[in-house]
């Protein structure tokens, strides 16, 4: 990171958190671990339980009723280290732990699924990011692969990930200045088994107060480019991982460090519209450790 004079290397170390903070998401950012630096990071997700699902593309008042409460929790684990200055490995291992309410509901299906539970891995990503450009405005590539590690039981209609593998090549641009940072990531992620490939558009801003807490706005915007064609084994009664799925999902991230090499964060995200997706806001809770 000796390129980035903008940030002192504690600042920098703090942002890539904020930015990871819900790491299932796209890792972002243009910046790079410095050749042997690294951070490893723990996160619990969890969706409060949710009955219904944006739909088409719709807006608020569109959506489609579900026949069972559902609830989704993820236990993530994520690391990066820097194998150069330039270029960065990293790891996301998700952990999902899914459920369906005893209780049934008049809903948008004729069939009514049975009520489960399903836990298991999600969908394990391996990626690697380059720094082409380092000036006061950063470029970056990323390459990101999903494994195919997930678990699903059509039943219940219950998903721990996607059933496909991914490939994810992305763009990644954005600079900082004194106690403000922002970046901009674009790209493309496609996957097997006639799953729908896909557009993805990520934005960050974010400012450092009283030295320690930075607050952070973000957008997550994904949207099917393709028709997929796959089998979705009932997901789309849950919302856990469709086809087609798509989503416009505003949030904001909030990130404290308690010493140099340690610290805690929070994020919120909730879909505004989007395609099979819940009407229910995504909440992180993280800590996380850098050397």
């Amino acid at each position: 990171m000796k390129y980035i004079n903008l940030l002192t290397r504690q600042h920098v170390a703090s942002l890539v958190i904020a930015i990871l903070a819900s790491a299932p998401l796209l890792a972002g950012g243009p910046w790079t671990q410095a050749k042997g630096e690294g951070f490893g990071q723990v996160s619990y997700s969890f969706i409060p339980e949710y009955r219904s699902l944006y739909v088409s593309g719709g807006g608020s008042d569109d959506a489609l009723g579900l026949n069972r409460n559902v609830t989704d929790m993820t236990i993530v684990g994520y690391i990066e280290h820097g194998l150069s200055d330039r270029l960065t490995i990293s790891g996301i291992i998700p952990y999902k732990i899914t459920e369906t309410s005893e209780e049934t509901f008049t809903s948008d299906f004729p069939n009514v699924l049975a009520a489960g539970s399903l836990s298991g891995l999600g969908n394990i990503t391996a990626g690697l990011k380059y720094n082409f450009i380092s000036s006061s405005l950063l470029v970056s590539g990323v390459v990101l692969v999903d494994a195919k590690t997930s678990k699903s039981d059509s039943l219940t209609g219950l998903r721990t990930g996607y059933g496909a593998w991914g490939v994810a090549p992305v763009v990644s641009i954005g600079g900082s200045r004194n106690n403000f940072y922002g970046f901009v990531d674009t790209g493309l992620r496609f996957r097997t088994n006639d799953y729908s490939n896909e557009f993805i558009l990520n934005g960050e801003a974010g400012i450092q107060l009283f030295n320690r807490l930075w607050v952070i706005g973000v957008l997550d915007v994904r949207q099917s480019i393709t028709d997929g064609t796959a089998d979705n084994e009932n997901s789309e009664q849950t919302g856990l991982y469709p086809d087609n799925q798509e989503y416009v999902a505003p949030g904001f991230k909030l990130l404290y460090d308690i010493t140099p090499k340690f610290g805690l964060n929070f994020s919120a995200f909730g879909a505004i519209s989007g395609n099979l997706v819940a009407k229910s806001p995504s909440n992180t809770l993280g800590i996380y450790m850098k050397w």
